[in-house]
């Protein structure tokens, strides 16, 4: 129904990618709203993060009809959009949720509990020709986290890396 747009603040080093955006997302056209919102803000809480203080984006800024899994093309549609908002944010940190997210940043096509709980560096080139290499983190989706909350052990495993990251480049 509606397009998830960009929110945050731009001047962030922390950049937050969310996969595709869920019914109560779609319907607000706004991200992390609902129990997912208020599980997202909870997990920034818990590693001293405020949702105003990171930049957040959707790796695909529309539901799917039947909230199916995106398909290649339109993942590929996507990817050089979000890569392009890499290269004008120029964060240092990238947090992926989910599989969609982390395969369009990192390029791969694996399962995200093959990605997550290990840093990964990419090199994006600027039109200037520069260069930069932000550590992505790669973790569990939150609406995967709502529905399998044994799974959360890992997810806070991934958040204290992310803290840490943090407190390391800032």
């Amino acid at each position: 129904m509606n397009f998830v747009p960009f929110q945050g603040a731009a001047t962030s080093n922390t950049m937050v990618i969310d996969g595709m955006p869920n019914t109560d997302e779609d319907q607000t056209g706004q991200s992390f709203v609902g129990g997912k919102g208020d599980l997202f803000k909870k997990m920034l809480n818990a590693i001293d993060l405020k949702f105003e203080d990171i930049f957040i984006a959707t790796a695909i800024p529309w539901r799917p009809p039947g909230n199916r899994y995106p398909t290649n093309k339109e993942i590929e549609t996507c990817r050089p959009y979000i890569l392009d908002l890499v290269k004008i944010l120029k964060p240092n940190i990238i947090l992926c949720f989910g599989e969609i997210s982390t395969n369009i940043i990192l390029g791969t096509n694996q399962s995200i509990l093959k990605s997550r709980g290990k840093w990964h560096i990419i090199n994006i080139n600027l039109s200037s020709g520069l260069v930069i290499s932000p550590y992505v983190l790669p973790t569990l989706s939150v609406p995967y986290l709502l529905t399998r909350p044994d799974m959360k052990k890992h997810a806070w495993e991934d958040m204290k890396l992310l803290r840490d990251k943090i407190k390391e480049v800032h």
